[in-house]
Order: C-alpha cells, then structure tokens, then sequence
C-alpha cells in the first residue's frame, strides 16, 4: 500500500494551528469567558456573566459545543508560503443554523482547519452544509458550494448575502452536473453507517459500512479536480474501503487528526499521482 505522509498526527500538539486556535469555541466558551472563570476562581466580582453561545449536536447526537448563533470568534486567515492561506474562524462571518441542516462540530472544524486556499484559486466545498468552510474560503477567493438539502441551499445563499462573500451555491448530489474543474476541493462526508431516512440524516449516515459517500465522491474527483489542484477529505480510520481507494488513486497527505470518543478523525490532502 503505498505510504502515506502525515504532517502532525494530533492538532493538540501544535498550537499555532487553526484547530487549536478555535478550542474555546470548539467547546462553546469563548476566550473572554474562560478569563472571566479564571477570575471567579481568583475572587475577584464585579464582572458581567459569561457569554455561553447555544450548542448544536454532532453525528452522535452528542453536545457538539459549537455556538454558531451570532458570530464565530478567533482569528481570521493565515497566509502561506506560495500565497496560499490557512483558513481559520473569522469574526467578521456570520452563520445561521436550522434543524434540518448538518450543524458544524468537531469534523467540521477540522475540515476548515485543513483547507488552505490562495486569491484566484477555484474553490469548491461538497455537501456545504450551513456553510463553515465554503464562506471562509469566499472571503479570500470566488467559491461554489453544493448541497442536495434545499434547506442548506437556502441556509447557504442566505449565508453568502449576509457575509457579502462571492459563493455560487448549487443543489446538487455532490458534485453531479458540475462543468469545469476546480483547484481547491473539500468535502466533509457522512461516515456513519445506515441508511438515511430524511435530508438530516444523509449528513450523518454514508450507507451500510459508513463508506459510500466518500468512494463516490474519490470516484467523481478527477473530473472536477484541477492538474496540480489538492482535495481535502475528512475521513474516519474505520473507513477502510475509501482510505484505501483514496491511497490507491491519489497522493495522500495527514493534514490533521482528532480522536472522537469511539474512532479517530483525520484530514487528508489528496493531489494526483505521479506517475
């Protein structure tokens, strides 16, 4: 099988990357508050109570932590080498949430701490969602986010209109339809096994074996995938018949990884292959 680079295995043990940036908010405490407890352990009164944003639910069902009503506190972008920008939470984006739509949590996050995006690259986020990634990546380059949930086609447009970002929104199956090829592409599946039985449920259920979404989306990707062009894929180490399809067609690359309480999570670079 050919090897597989990773670049840090744990984003807890870097902190000057983006996910270990946005842990406060992560966990639905924002940086102030955390001094504000500080304080409160310290003695100290007089100050105004903590803002506790309200929490969404992961894939698990679990409390995500990720307040998303109002706006998303950390810093914005990080520029590169080669003038590529390592995304990161901007306070100046805006995000609304609705039952029906995927809210973002920790799979989300580690997508958007993934993906890195220069001016005049094509941007393209797959099953967008309520939009975490594909507004970020708008503020620094023109985008195309897809969804085949009407309700996140709308959460989506109503998103690129409040933030004033250039993010064409299409309702689609993944990447169905789409003409012209992209430098940039994300996508965060769902990676649960069953079958879904509502439009929620597709964001979370990838089929029987919890692979079906992603090898569909690694089978679509050289169509849309620019020469030299790089996709950034979350998936679980339990996914073994996409990691393995993705080793096999593509130049694989460990972004990042986080571990859940039951799998681990990791963030893939995939570029093409030389030959």
């Amino acid at each position: 099988m050919p090897a597989v680079e990773t670049v840090y295995p744990e984003i807890e043990q870097e902190p000057d990357e983006p996910l270990a940036r946005v842990e406060a908010v992560r966990r639905g405490l924002e940086p102030e508050t955390r001094e504000h407890r500080d304080r409160e352990r310290e003695g100290e009164r007089g100050l105004p109570p903590p803002r506790i944003p309200d929490r969404g639910r992961d894939r698990e069902g679990r409390d995500s932590g990720q307040g998303l009503h109002g706006r998303a506190t950390a810093t914005t972008v990080k520029a590169l080498a080669g003038g590529w920008r390592r995304v990161r939470l901007d306070p100046e984006i805006a995000l609304e949430e609705r039952d029906t739509v995927y809210r973002p949590a920790e799979d989300s996050y580690l997508l958007l701490g993934a993906v890195s995006v220069a001016p005049g690259e094509r941007f393209l986020e797959v099953g967008a969602g309520a939009g975490l990634v594909a507004l970020h990546a708008a503020r620094i380059t023109p985008a195309v986010a897809t969804d085949v949930n009407p309700d996140a086609v709308d959460l989506l447009r109503r998103g690129a209109k409040r933030n004033r970002v250039p993010l064409d929104v299409v309702r689609t199956d993944l990447m169905a339809g789409l003409r012209g090829r992209f430098d940039v592409v994300a996508l965060n599946p769902p990676y649960l096994a069953g079958r879904p039985q509502d439009a929620l449920e597709r964001a979370w259920h990838g089929g029987a074996a919890g692979s079906e979404v992603s090898i569909r989306f690694l089978k679509d990707l050289p169509r849309v995938l620019a020469p030299a062009g790089r996709a950034y894929l979350i998936l679980s180490r339990e996914n073994v018949p996409a990691r393995e399809l993705a080793e096999s067609a593509f130049r694989v690359k460990v972004i990042a990884s986080k571990a859940l309480f039951f799998e681990r999570l990791e963030a893939l670079e995939l570029r093409e292959r030389l030959e």
